[in-house]
């Protein structure tokens, strides 16, 4: 899953924290120079669904981004949410075991 969010960074976008848990929705965390490096990232995200091989994200959100200034200096902060395809719980704790 970090591979795929990995691959589709594109130049100028930098990302500063994943979280990834079973059964959770996986967060990125990051900065940007611009606007349209964070929808190219979260556009690339979503389409990544449509290349061949296997699905590894689904339901691509960008929660949030932010406008502000690291040393005079224009960035764009942001995250970006996601369910990974296979990352899912493996047991149901609403079904009852049979003995």
């Amino acid at each position: 899953v970090v591979t795929v969010v990995v691959n589709n960074i594109p130049p100028g976008l930098w990302i500063n924290g994943i979280s990834l848990e079973r059964g959770k929705r996986l967060v990125v965390r990051g900065n940007a120079k611009t606007n349209d490096q964070v929808t190219t990232f979260a556009r690339s995200l979503s389409s990544q669904a449509a290349n061949p091989g296997p699905q590894r994200l689904r339901d691509v959100r960008l929660e949030f981004t932010n406008n502000s200034l690291i040393d005079q200096t224009p960035i764009v902060q942001f995250t970006v949410s996601a369910f990974p395809v296979g990352n899912v719980p493996l047991s149901d704790p609403t079904k009852v075991k049979q003995k």
